[in-house]
């Protein structure tokens, strides 16, 4: 099973659901523009996605410092 997307008859986009595997396409006269536009398409989703792990890291590292300065004053306490 997959889902497709098609966008102005040129931009065809399909998922592949038992994969996870995305399959992106786009028609043109000109092979190089069509080129162009795919390399820019999957640049800004790896941007995207690269923004969204940093953030992710970011907060798990904000989170454990916090942890870890309560157990240093939960040990101060208790010592």
């Amino acid at each position: 099973m997959c889902i497709r997307v098609k966008y102005k008859d040129s931009l065809f986009v399909e998922q592949i659901t038992d994969s996870g595997f995305i399959v992106i396409s786009f028609q043109h006269l000109s092979p190089k523009f069509a080129k162009d536009i795919i390399l820019s398409i999957v640049s800004q989703i790896n941007n995207r996605i690269r923004a969204d792990d940093i953030a992710q890291a970011n907060s798990a590292i904000n989170y454990l410092s916090e942890q870890l300065i309560e157990t240093k004053n939960t040990s101060i306490r208790e010592g």
